[in-house]
């Protein structure tokens, strides 16, 4: 597993920028850039990770602002939005039971770095802390969409057991709406999020990243059940015409005989 900050491969090389297709495993990695020169007496921690896809085209965004493309406020996946058709919170570090499981009986299996075993090395790296996810339940909705993946992160002091700042979404705590909106539909965003809070040493943080997946080949294009179907329905027509061409000569053989047979009897 290659560790950023030694290896000798610029950001954008470790960037995916390709496919995924049916069958496949996601395994995202969030980091900081190296270049910050934060040392290892700071770690980065993912707290959500969210999925979704627009409406008609609808690309989502995260300006919270409203001051960077002049459209208010916007939070991309964290917030329901008309605008999104689908939206999932996969991953929540602190209330994992309101995560969503399945889409249409289909399992994310997603889960963070820290819970897979064959993650561990990952979690010795400096400013490094990523997820996993499967892609099929993605392949449920008709094709065309695009789908965004985005993450909320935190970076603390090593030495903090309990690195995140709850302000605004300290708002009861044990509610069982999911992730960061209140009862009324409101965003509860942590303020840290939105505003960089020069005096503290707890910086929050969101990313958000496209997810590109491969057209899903149609029924015509396996070839094992193609053949295998294709050639039953041959088999099959061809087997229905020789019987109806066996039961046409048949048919005709015997109203030959039996004119046969009358001019016989009446010559006598």
């Amino acid at each position: 597993m290659m560790d950023p900050a030694t290896a000798d491969v610029s950001m954008s090389d470790m960037d995916y920028k390709g496919a995924f297709s049916m069958g496949q495993t996601l395994y995202g990695r969030v980091l900081w850039n190296p270049e910050q020169n934060l040392n290892a007496g700071y770690r980065l921690q993912l707290e959500k990770v969210y999925l979704c896809t627009g409406r008609d085209g609808y690309v989502p965004f995260f300006d919270p602002t409203g001051t960077l493309y002049n459209e208010g406020p916007q939070y991309g996946c964290i917030q329901p939005n008309k605008n999104l058709k689908y939206r999932f919170l996969l991953l929540d570090r602190k209330q994992p039971d309101v995560c969503e499981k399945f889409f249409h009986d289909v399992p994310f299996e997603a889960h963070f770095a820290s819970d897979m075993p064959e993650l561990q090395p990952m979690l010795a790296m400096t400013g490094v802390d990523g997820f996993t996810m499967k892609v099929d339940a993605l392949y449920k909705v008709e094709a065309g969409h695009q789908w965004y993946l985005q993450v909320i992160y935190v970076i603390s002091p090593e030495s903090r057991s309990s690195p995140r700042i709850q302000r605004s979404a300290t708002y009861e705590l044990s509610r069982t709406k999911r992730d960061l909106v209140d009862r009324n539909g409101r965003l509860m965003l942590d303020e840290s999020l939105i505003y960089d809070n020069e005096g503290s040493q707890v910086k929050n943080g969101t990313n958000m990243k496209s997810l590109h997946l491969e057209a899903e080949p149609s029924a015509t294009f396996n070839a094992h059940v193609g053949s295998s179907v294709g050639g039953g329905i041959a088999v099959l027509t061809l087997l229905v015409l020789v019987l109806l061409a066996s039961c046409f000569l048949f048919r005709r053989c015997r109203r030959s005989a039996k004119k046969k047979s009358k001019k016989a009897s009446e010559s006598l």
